[in-house]
């Protein structure tokens, strides 16, 4: 009789054990395995890393909002352990900064928003009003340089030969009929050559945050069609970190549709909810 008792108690561990594995919510969250968590970011993408604040105030974790310039600033602080999570850029990015920089970050599942990526210009209205000779600004950054390029591809203003690489490069570029003039400098930076370019190709959050360029964000002359699928964006921390409560916390409420509109009324068409 006593096995049979104890039997059953330890049936109902079990099944309490694993209730507990369960998506936590704010009441439910008992381990604190930090204090203080410090989160980087730029400028653009700042008002979601508040969001993520919000979110950690609700776990009594205090957290600190740290902004960077440049692209690489905030991955850098994180690999040399800076910071201890990151909200700004997307998978492909990061899985070349790591290849690059032989760093382990991960971006958390599940993924939040996805930002797409877009051709603006102040000058023309379509793609065949792009005159010989025309400049366009594009971000520098390998797969960010490789979207912009397969853009280019596509609309016919460039052809591109055989991938040979994990990434197309200006030297893959097999034909130019227009002579089109490529400007590469850092992603944040693009936004500033819309009025002096011909045309530029970014992020639909930069265009948001470069309204006072003028840049009107329902106004593109064409879209790269795999953002969504391709192009995750979401919280980033080192590989050590990959399985903490904090992040996964933030992660999951991130991706909630009480925070993916949250965001949309602050982003607008700067950013779109990953699964939506």
């Amino acid at each position: 009789m006593l096995k049979k008792y104890l039997a059953v108690i330890m049936t109902m561990a079990i099944v309490l054990s694993l209730t507990g594995c369960s998506k936590q919510t704010a009441g439910e969250y008992k381990k604190k395995e930090v204090s203080q968590i410090k989160i980087g970011t730029l400028a653009s993408t700042e008002p979601r890393c508040q969001l993520a604040k919000e979110i950690l105030k609700e776990i009594n974790i205090d957290s600190e909002v740290l902004l960077f310039e440049g692209n690489a600033g905030p991955a850098t602080a994180l690999k040399d352990g800076d910071v201890d999570g990151i909200i700004v850029n997307h998978l492909p990015w990061i899985q070349a900064f790591n290849k690059a920089n032989n760093s382990d970050l991960v971006m958390i599942q599940p993924y939040v928003y996805y930002c797409p990526t877009r051709m603006y210009s102040s000058k023309w209205s379509s793609i065949e009003e792009i005159p010989n000779d025309a400049t366009i600004c594009i971000s520098n950054d390998p797969s960010n340089l490789d979207v912009a390029l397969t853009m280019l591809d596509s609309v016919g203003l460039i052809k591109l030969g055989k991938k040979t690489d994990s990434y197309y490069s200006e030297a893959d570029i097999i034909s130019n009929p227009k002579n089109i003039k490529l400007y590469l400098t850092d992603t944040v930076y693009v936004i500033s050559s819309y009025k002096s370019c011909d045309a530029i190709i970014c992020f639909s959050i930069y265009a948001v945050k470069g309204k006072d360029e003028g840049v009107d964000t329902t106004k593109y002359l064409c879209e790269n069609p795999t953002d969504k699928q391709n192009f995750p964006c979401g919280l980033i921390v080192r590989a050590e970190d990959k399985d903490a409560e904090w992040a996964k916390y933030v992660a999951e409420k991130l991706a909630s549709d009480e925070y993916i509109k949250k965001a949309i009324e602050i982003f607008g068409e700067g950013a779109h909810g990953y699964y939506n």
